[in-house]
């Protein structure tokens, strides 16, 4: 995505300071100093930090990169239970002299879904809205070769967005909104929301609602003003971060206890119904209940993971093998299309065989390709039938290979061992991992950075250690309950969380019971459901689809593209309103529209209102009215209000309107503008001590031609 200025001669590079010989002393100094600061002036326009919150480029009708900074940063969340949802507003500033394309990356974080995207031209809400990716980019390509205004926003990966505006006028500030969501797991009693920030003094509002109870929130990353209307009912705000971060956490317990199921319900009148249940484990448990297990740690060796990685892998299971118990086993088993074990199967975890498995570890050198299916073969083969233990495999890898094959190494495997998968990097196959784990009942973890990986590693080692149930499943009883996600439960460990969705078809009082064993017992947790008439929750069928959409994702990338399953994919990803790899937000002013373009989106709309037709209950969920929702183009008018967004917002205790809380917002620069945080701040004062000292060159030459 990053372009580079057109380059120069190698001459032409270095003429300025071949130059400077030929200078006065003075001079000399003077025109260094110039170019130094000049060149740090748009030091931003180089390659930038890839995992940063938000990636800011900008690019001219000519081809050339420009500056484009972010000016303004507004974040509005609202959490209804550990549902959250978010509106960033950002505010770009185009100082530089030509019309700019804006091309930004927007790393919302892992699990986070796109459902809305919108941008202003002065007063007026260009609201996005989702089409076929293809038909989406085709519109935006030829609108943009027409110099005129569209907006195209699109997934790269998990949690990462990309979205493009243009134009941006010389001069104008344009502001860019985007919508998110995404469920907040519970650690024992504690809910953390993460939120990415780019400014330091990001303008943060959070709203939090939960009946069970709210109680002790807290940020360590920002000072924050908390406002409690009740017991289930807080505001949060932010102006100010306390140092150099790149997210907003909040973090809050909630009075729900631990190990109870809980439900939520949304239903439509002649719809089905969709329920949500959740139950999580302590965040501790006595040692007497801790597992006695055998432990298979297996890693990837292979030439990717050469360098930090594997120094980093290695570290995380030496970490891991300290941690044993006395009564455990373990054993360790390296791959790349060759495997080596440290031993035929898993030993006692005595201070000699720790040591031993250490030392095989560090011996470890990088090399090969990445036989995922061999590794898991042997590592299966490698485990004793003592079934009175409980036997784990943590696999880590950063790379590829054949889905079947490990899939089929997976299935095939009768001996009921739970296996832990981990991911580094962007090149892993995400799909395998995920499927993996949740085949043999464990977890996938991603990590996308190595120098994460040995606290990603403690931290799942430490749940791994002390299963809470175990062996878990779902029945339903007093209706029909169909297309449970995910459709193999996990077990459950400690400071852990289980959710599942579901459609229900019939039936207005469920009783739902979560089976398994817990300390060697067999434990039954109990809920009844009341479906009524008309319930309104609408984000529980908007996690249903999602949970669909990544299951059909992942059958996608496992077993190939199937015309039916893109086409479900397609339709649930219209129906929904979500950014999929097969789907996108395009947001244009019906007037900049070629007529080739508003027949081709005439089209597309009347095979959407057909398709919403038959999935008339996604529709009557877009349809809710709620303020996070962008449904259709609309002119908002944006207010004189007071510049400080928190007074606008924190006055009321209704639910709060986002487009009101933030149209109320005046987006002229503000005086403040130099606070901390601010990435363009310094470039612009650098830009100003540069000019000085240019127009200090210019006099002196003038002096010096007319002395001579």
């Amino acid at each position: 995505m990053h372009l580079a200025p057109r380059p120069r001669s190698i001459a032409a590079r270095r003429t300025p300071f071949v130059r400077l010989a030929a200078l006065p002393p003075l001079l000399s100094i003077l025109v260094a100093a110039a170019l130094l600061m000049w060149t740090a002036a748009f030091a931003q326009a180089a390659p930038p930090d890839a995992s940063a919150p938000v990636i800011m480029e900008a690019v001219t009708e000519a081809g050339t990169q420009a500056n484009l900074p972010l000016r303004d940063e507004l974040i509005h969340v609202e959490i209804d239970g550990q549902h959250a949802n978010s509106v960033v507003r950002h505010i770009y500033d185009n100082s530089s002299g030509p019309r700019l394309e804006g091309r930004v990356r927007f790393r919302a974080g892992e699990g986070t879904h796109v459902h809305g995207f919108a941008y202003y031209n002065g007063a007026r809400k260009i609201v996005g809205e989702v089409f076929e990716r293809q038909l989406a980019t085709q519109i935006y390509e030829d609108t943009v070769h027409q110099r005129r205004d569209p907006g195209l926003l699109v997934q790269e990966s998990d949690g990462l967005f990309s979205f493009r505006v243009f134009p941006i006028e010389p001069g104008e500030q344009k502001r860019v909104e985007l919508m998110f969501d995404q469920w907040l797991v519970r650690h024992g009693e504690t809910i953390e929301l993460r939120t990415p920030i780019t400014r330091q003094n990001a303008e943060i509002d959070v709203v939090v609602t939960d009946p069970r109870g709210v109680f002790e929130p807290q940020s360590p990353t920002h000072p924050i003003q908390v406002t409690r209307s009740s017991a289930g009912r807080i505001r949060v705000r932010a102006t100010q971060s306390n140092g150099q971060v790149d997210a907003f956490v909040l973090r809050y317990r909630s009075g729900a206890p631990t190990m109870q199921l809980g439900a939520a319900v949304h239903h439509d009148p002649g719809e089905d119904a969709f329920v949500l249940l959740t139950v999580a484990a302590p965040s501790r448990v006595e040692p007497s209940q801790v597992a006695v297990k055998d432990v298979t740690l297996v890693l990837d060796r292979s030439g990717s993971m050469a360098g930090e990685p594997l120094r980093q892998a290695k570290r995380a299971a030496a970490q891991v093998i300290g941690q044993l118990d006395a009564r455990d086993r373990l054993n360790v088993l390296v791959f790349d299309t060759v495997i080596d074990a440290a031993f035929a199967a898993p030993v006692p975890a005595t201070p000699v065989n720790r040591r031993d498995a250490v030392e095989f570890i560090e011996r470890t050198r990088d090399g090969g390709g990445t036989d995922i299916a061999g590794a898991l073969r042997a590592a299966f083969a490698r485990q004793t039938a003592d079934g009175s233990r409980t036997r784990v495999i943590l696999f880590l890898t950063d790379g590829m290979s054949p889905s079947t094959d490990a899939l089929e190494a997976a299935t095939a495997d009768q001996n009921d061992v739970r296996v832990f998968t981990l991911g580094l990097g962007p090149a892993i196959e995400r799909p395998l991992l995920s499927r993996l784990a949740a085949i043999k009942r464990g977890r996938f973890t991603y990590v996308d950075q190595a120098t994460a990986l040995e606290q990603r590693v403690a931290d799942l080692y430490a749940s791994i250690a002390a299963p809470v149930m175990v062996d878990v499943s779902l029945s339903a009883e007093g209706g029909r309950v169909v297309q449970v996600y995910p459709p193999t439960l996990p077990d459950l460990f400690v400071n852990d969380e289980i959710k599942i969705v579901a459609r229900v078809q019939s039936g207005s009082r469920l009783r739902f019971a979560m089976h398994g064993r817990r300390g060697g017992r067999q434990v039954a947790l109990r809920q009844t459901v009341v479906i009524g008439e008309r319930v309104r929750r609408p984000w529980v069928g908007k996690e249903w689809g999602q949970a669909r959409l990544d299951h059909l994702l992942d059958e996608i990338a496992l077993h190939g593209e199937r015309p039916e399953l893109r086409d479900e994919v397609i339709a649930l990803s219209l129906a929904y309103n979500r950014v999929t790899p097969y789907t996108a937000f395009l947001a244009i002013p019906a007037e900049e529209l070629s007529s080739d373009a508003a027949y081709t989106l005439a089209q597309a709309r009347a095979q959407k209102q057909a398709l919403m037709q038959r999935h008339s209950d996604a529709a009557a969920l877009a349809s809710d009215g709620g303020s996070l929702d962008m449904m259709a183009a609309r002119s908002v008018p944006v207010g004189g209000a007071s510049r400080d967004f928190s007074a606008n917002v924190a006055a009321s205790e209704s639910p709060v309107d986002a487009d009101e809380a933030y149209d109320a917002y005046d987006a002229t620069p503000r005086a403040s503008e130099a606070r901390s945080g601010c990435a363009s701040c310094s470039v612009d004062a650098r830009r100003g001590d540069a000019a000085w000292l240019l127009v200090v060159l210019v006099t002196l030459g003038r002096r010096r031609r007319t002395r001579r």
